[in-house]
C-alpha cells in the first residue's frame, strides 16, 4: 500500500470508528467531565449535547454521598437505563428514562438487597401501582396513579398494620379507615363514625381526669419515623422527582425521632 493511500484511509477509519461509537451509545465519561447548559448535559468544551454514559452520577436530591449512578444520556438528556449502587457496590436503584423523564419501572433496594420501592412512571408522572416498604420490611403504601394523580386503590399501613383501605375515583376517596380495633366508612371523601369491628358498636373515647399540669404534645419515635418516610414517598409521587431513601438517611431519621 502506498504512503498516499495510507494517508487517505486514516481519516476514513477515524470517521468509521466515531460512527460506531455513536451507534453503540457513545462514550463513557465521568460526570465531572460534564456540565449542564439550559438543562442539557455537555462535555466540557464540546458544542453539541453529550450522548453516552455518565459514570459517578450522584443520586438526586441527596446531600449525602451514599450512592452513585451510571446514567445513559442521549442528546444531553437522561435517556435509557440509570443504575445506582451503594458505595460498597450493592445495587441501590434502577430506573428507565426517556428524553429526560422517568418512563417505566423504578426500583430501589436496601443495602441488604430487600426491595423497598417499586414505582411506575409515564413521561415523568407516577402511573400504575406504586409500592413502598419501611426499614422493618413491612408495607407502608400501595397507591395506584395515572398522570401523577391518585386513581384506584390506595392502601396505607402504620407499623405494618393496615390503616386505610380505599379507592380514589375522580379525585375523591372511598373505603375504610381502621383504628385500634375500630373502623370508619369513607364515602366520597367524608368519614363516617368509628364502629367496632365485628359488632359495629360506636367508638367511645375514654375520658381521662383533667390535670392542671400542661404537658407537651409528643409522638412516638415509631410514628415520627413512619411520618418522615411517608412524606418522602408522597413528595416523590406528586413531584415526579427521584428522592432516595438510603440506610444513612434512615439512620438520620431514627436519630431525629429518637427511635
Amino acid at each position: 500500500m502506498s504512503a498516499r493511500l495510507t494517508t487517505l484511509l486514516k481519516p476514513i477509519s477515524l470517521t468509521v470508528i466515531a460512527g460506531l461509537l455513536s451507534a453503540c451509545g457513545g462514550e463513557e465519561v465521568d460526570v465531572r467531565q460534564l456540565h449542564t447548559i439550559q438543562g442539557l448535559y455537555y462535555k466540557v468544551n464540546d458544542k453539541e449535547p453529550f450522548t453516552g454514559t455518565a459514570t459517578n452520577m450522584p443520586v438526586l436530591n441527596s446531600t449525602m454521598n451514599y450512592a452513585n449512578c451510571n446514567t445513559e444520556i442521549k442528546k444531553g438528556l437522561k435517556d435509557g437505563l440509570e443504575t445506582c449502587r451503594y458505595n460498597d457496590g450493592n445495587k441501590y436503584s434502577e430506573a428507565d428514562y426517556v428524553k429526560g423523564n422517568k418512563h417505566g419501572n423504578e426500583k430501589r433496594w436496601l443495602n441488604d438487597g430487600f426491595l423497598y420501592t417499586d414505582f411506575h412512571w409515564v413521561d415523568g408522572k407516577a402511573s400504575g401501582l406504586n409500592k413502598l416498604w419501611d426499614i422493618k420490611k413491612q408495607p407502608v403504601s400501595e397507591i395506584e396513579a395515572m398522570n401523577g394523580q391518585k386513581t384506584g386503590v390506595e392502601k396505607l399501613w402504620r407499623d405494618g398494620v393496615l390503616e386505610y383501605d380505599t379507592v380514589w375515583t375522580n379525585g375523591t376517596r372511598s373505603g375504610k379507615y381502621f383504628y385500634n380495633g375500630y373502623y370508619s366508612v369513607i364515602t366520597n371523601g367524608a368519614s363516617g363514625p368509628l364502629l367496632k369491628v365485628g359488632t359495629n358498636e360506636p367508638y367511645v373515647e375514654a375520658v381521662e381526669p383533667v390535670h392542671v399540669v400542661v404537658k407537651e404534645t409528643t409522638i412516638s419515635p415509631e410514628d415520627c419515623l413512619a411520618a418522615k418516610i411517608k412524606s418522602i414517598h408522597d413528595e416523590a409521587l406528586e413531584s415526579g422527582e427521584e428522592i432516595g431513601i438510603s440506610q444513612d438517611m434512615l439512620s438520620e431519621f431514627k436519630s431525629e425521632c429518637g427511635a
